[in-house]
């Protein structure tokens, strides 16, 4: 079995169980990386081709064809592109196939935009990078929220909690960036989600919403220190053609 395969029968079980619904506590830590994401994807949407690479159940697929969008999902998970198409009912600008994320059948140059989160670290970053550089138009954009695999502590958590990932899936390393860069003109990444671990036991408590605004502004200072930035959680990533 290779790797897409590996990958898609574990995600085929994944999405039928959602046996990660206890982790998404943790995500509030990463509120605001999640924040960019969106906000990078939906700016200029309307009227574009777009790919959304990794698009699980499809939810934010649905949410910028609202905008205006033309998209096409791509997951190598059968169970998830069922959920996908369910989803986008009778929408004409919405496709979605089952397809190898590092073996497009699409031509060349044939997206305005490239998204996805919390997809590549689940690949060959090399495979997957040209990939989306060959699809993706001149003065296209990529934009991507990964996990950076550096933190001592997150890591600690991951070897505790095999079951909650794939066999294949890594954490992104500097090296993957440096990896992924030499494939596109210009890349650019943004670091979150440091100090803002520190409020996932305070969540549900008054004034948590007030306590996570102020870690967020710690991380931004604490990111402006190279050392800092490779402790980060997660990562934005943009990048053009």
């Amino acid at each position: 079995m290779n790797r897409a395969e590996r990958e898609g029968d574990a995600w085929d079980r994944f999405y039928a169980s959602q046996p990660r619904a206890r982790t998404y506590k943790f995500y509030l830590a990463a509120a605001e990386a999640r924040r960019q994401l969106r906000c990078l994807i939906a700016d200029s949407c309307a009227g574009r081709r777009v790919l959304d690479y990794g698009c699980g159940t499809g939810h934010n697929a649905v949410a910028l064809a609202e905008l205006g969008a033309t998209v096409v999902g791509i997951d190598v998970s059968a169970e998830a592109i069922r959920k996908a198409r369910r989803r986008a009912g009778d929408n004409e600008t919405l496709t979605f196939i089952r397809m190898d994320a590092e073996a497009m059948s699409f031509p060349d140059d044939h997206f305005d935009l490239i998204y996805g989160s919390s997809i590549l670290h689940h690949l060959d970053v090399g495979a997957a990078s040209r990939e989306i550089a060959r699809v993706l138009r001149p003065g296209g954009r990529a934009v991507f929220l990964e996990p950076l695999g550096h933190n001592v502590l997150i890591n600690l958590y991951r070897r505790l909690t095999p079951a909650l990932r794939t066999v294949d899936e890594h954490p992104l390393l500097m090296a993957d960036l440096d990896t992924m860069a030499a494939h596109f003109e210009q890349m650019r990444v943004h670091h979150h989600a440091l100090a803002t671990l520190a409020m996932v036991p305070f969540r549900k408590l008054p004034g948590a919403g007030r306590l996570l605004g102020t870690l967020q502004a710690v991380d931004r200072v604490l990111f402006r220190v190279p050392a800092f930035r490779r402790q980060a959680w997660q990562v934005v990533i943009e990048a053009r053609a």
